[in-house]
């Protein structure tokens, strides 16, 4: 915990999000490792974290009733604070946000390299806030509890291609290729651009980085491929990025085998 004072101690209710459109789940697409807890207090008009925790996911307990939501609790410093922020599955890239670091500089935090098939082992970053209008105060030697639940949403989109048995085309040739993908994006979400109250979640404008970078060098694509588990869907998991046209446009190949022939479309 940075800072120092007297100590108050919070507990804190977090919904992972779930997909439930989707056909299949990607095994660590709702995997935890760590939690950084960030709370944000007024200095001179600026918000700025005051306090910084990180827990292990093993920390986390599992709420009766309802696999989705966790919660823990965490001994924070005492006072009145603007938001809290919590940030799943990024510790390392959070190294550089200590006490005294702005709401503004969290929002330029930046993950590279973590898109990838479902299964790859790689855990996705994870954001969620809670920021009542005019902030709330913890009280020293008092546990409270933040009643509000706070939903988290991944940095990473989801994109299932889903192959009908019906087609009578399969995917045993072929793979799928992402062109023009890239490979960083933003922690931090807009949650605005989000309805997170709705069963599933609404999703409106892309939080993208200031920069975009290439997922691969040298023009070449991202590359998902079928298996004996799942056949007839491919899931894999892309950074946000703007739709723009011409020749360095994000877009989706697919190669399926039909009748003995093989199709790209």
């Amino acid at each position: 915990m940075s800072g120092k004072g007297e100590t108050a101690e919070v507990t804190l209710s977090v919904r992972i999000p779930d997909f439930r459109a989707a056909n299949t789940r990607g095994v660590d697409e709702k995997g935890i490792t760590e939690i950084t807890v960030l709370m944000f207090a007024d200095e001179g008009g600026t918000e700025k974290v005051k306090v910084k925790y990180d827990i292990l996911g093993s920390s986390l307990h599992t709420l009766s009733g309802s696999s989705d939501t966790k919660y823990f609790s965490v001994p924070v410093i005492a006072g009145r604070y603007k938001r809290i922020a919590l940030i799943a599955n990024a510790q390392t890239e959070l190294a550089n946000i200590t006490a005294g670091s702005t709401y503004d500089a969290l929002k330029q935090v930046e993950v590279v390299g973590r898109f990838g098939q479902e299964g790859t082992g790689t855990y996705i970053p994870m954001y969620g806030e809670h920021a009542p209008a005019g902030g709330f105060e913890l009280k020293a030697g008092v546990s409270q509890t933040i009643a509000q639940e706070i939903p988290l949403i991944r940095m990473l989109a989801k994109v299932d291609i889903i192959n009908p048995t019906t087609s009578g085309a399969t995917t045993a040739a072929g793979k799928v290729y992402f062109v023009n993908s890239v490979g960083n994006g933003r922690v931090w979400v807009d949650l605005a651009t989000y309805n997170t109250t709705a069963s599933q979640s609404g999703y409106m404008t892309p939080t993208l980085p200031a920069t975009s970078q290439p997922a691969v060098s040298g023009g070449h694509p991202l590359e998902g491929t079928a298996n004996t588990a799942s056949p007839n869907v491919i899931t894999y998991y892309l950074n946000e990025q703007s739709a723009i046209s011409g020749g360095s446009r994000p877009c989706i190949v697919i190669n399926l085998a039909y009748q003995g022939r093989e199709y790209y479309y």
